[in-house]
């Protein structure tokens, strides 16, 4: 798949990791933790879209190099 749309493919990719999440106990969350978790989450986002970039290109340079 990520011949053809990696930069979509990648986050998706990263979403479907998310869905088996570990639960946080509420009671135990504070302001640090909930910054942490979204520097987390955005820089995990964006090696993912950065990934299947680096992968659709990788593949596109195969493809063009076998013909």
């Amino acid at each position: 798949m990520s011949r053809i749309d990696g930069a979509r493919q990648g986050p998706l990719v990263w979403g479907i990791g998310l869905v088996p999440r570990i639960p946080i106990p509420t009671d135990q969350v504070t302001v640090a933790g909930v910054v942490t978790v979204v520097v987390v989450l955005v820089g995990t986002l964006l090696a993912a879209v950065l990934g299947g970039t680096i992968g659709r290109r990788y593949h596109s340079r195969v493809d063009r190099a076998s013909l």
